[in-house]
């Protein structure tokens, strides 16, 4: 449901100007001080309206219209989506890699060439994460699939046939 509140406001944007670095407004909206300030009615809106000075005025404007329609509590993942947007259209693949240890260079290097291949993106952009619950193996969740091939899953799956 917020998916389809969401998404309108960042493709309108991007369909207006589809290289904007939103990055430091999606930082600052996902500052939990900074939306209790934003959101906060004792404070005038031009007291509020002097944070977003920085930004050109398109993207003054967008955010004028997301005031208006009472979105700027969504204003993180307005900015996400908008983001998620840039990095399709760059073809950027964001991959997230679980692994039970630190992987080396030489593993991280390999598998970044591996799913670069697999998913045809032009760049990869990889986050890692260490889970020693996995035992061995990798979780990889890459466009909204999952490949598991950790020891605790193919574990759990034996007892689950077992029983």
């Amino acid at each position: 449901m917020k998916q389809k509140i969401v998404e309108p406001y960042a493709q309108a944007l991007f369909r207006l100007k589809d290289d904007i670095d939103l990055t430091p407004l999606w930082e600052m909206a996902r500052d939990s001080k900074f939306m209790q300030l934003l959101m906060n009615p004792s404070i005038p809106k031009e007291k509020k309206w002097q944070l977003f000075q920085p930004f050109d005025k398109l993207v003054q404007s967008w955010l004028e219209v997301i005031w208006k329609k009472k979105r700027m509590n969504l204003l993180a993942e307005i900015c996400a989506s908008y983001l998620e947007l840039r990095k399709k259209k760059e073809g950027i693949v964001t991959v997230f890699v679980t692994s039970a240890t630190p992987l080396t260079d030489t593993q991280t290097q390999q598998l970044e060439v591996q799913l670069t291949r697999m998913c045809q993106a032009k760049h990869l952009q990889c986050e890692y994460q260490v889970d020693a619950q996995l035992l061995a193996g990798l979780k990889i969740q890459m466009n909204g699939q999952l490949i598991d091939t950790s020891w605790q899953t193919q574990l759990k799956q034996l007892m689950k046939s077992l029983w």
